[in-house]
């Protein structure tokens, strides 16, 4: 009895933390959009250690509820996302998973979900960040006062959108990893092993699709 209802008061904490935030955010224009999405993946994370999956997936209903209703445009396409990778990684930490796996399977949600959103679903909000990048480039380009072909511009713009989305994606997964270590440490969560990045390798297949 007492570990539920000390789950529903936690949980209620970090809705009543997340609130704010997006409340703030609007009042600031939305300048604190991206680190929203941040919030609530580590929220997520620490909810499943603390109280389980199970759990875990109506304080992750309850934040997709509130971002929609308070949130912006980035909160209500992004914090799904932001959700989906806290589970992840969260259910990892549950079923004591190598780090360097959850941290793995958590860049790859971050990269599809920022391809989808980015190619599928923004575009159908009237956002085209791919066309927005290209017409950047060509006026960077006429300003240098270089001659370059369209079509070889919009190929490389692609390629250089492509690799950004996917530098986004691991960036994103990188820094919930590290927060997380922070976080269980700093509030003794739970005691995770995790190897430092400088001491992270990946297979030389990864290599050769770069």
């Amino acid at each position: 009895m007492y570990s539920k209802t000390r789950s529903i008061t936690q949980g209620a904490m970090y809705l009543a933390i997340f609130g704010a935030a997006l409340l703030i955010n609007r009042v600031m224009s939305f300048l604190l959009d991206p680190y929203i999405a941040v919030i609530s993946s580590v929220m997520i994370v620490m909810y499943i250690a603390q109280y389980g999956f199970k759990n875990a997936c109506i304080l992750s209903f309850c934040i997709l509820a509130l971002s929609g209703l308070f949130g912006g445009i980035y909160e209500f396409l992004y914090t799904p996302l932001s959700v989906l990778a806290g589970l992840v990684y969260g259910y990892g930490i549950t079923k004591d998973y190598d780090t360097r796996k959850c941290l793995f399977y958590t860049i790859i949600v971050y990269i599809i979900g920022e391809f989808l959103l980015s190619l599928v679903i923004l575009p159908l909000f009237g956002y085209g960040d791919f066309e927005d990048m290209f017409v950047m480039m060509e006026e960077l380009i006429k300003n240098l006062g270089i001659s370059v072909d369209n079509d070889l511009l919009r190929g490389v713009s692609k390629i250089s959108y492509g690799m950004a989305i996917t530098l986004i994606g691991i960036l994103e997964g990188v820094l919930i990893h590290l927060l997380t270590k922070i976080l269980f440490k700093k509030f003794k969560i739970k005691e995770i092993s995790m190897k430092p990045l400088n001491e992270l390798k990946l297979k030389p297949i990864f290599a050769y699709l770069a």
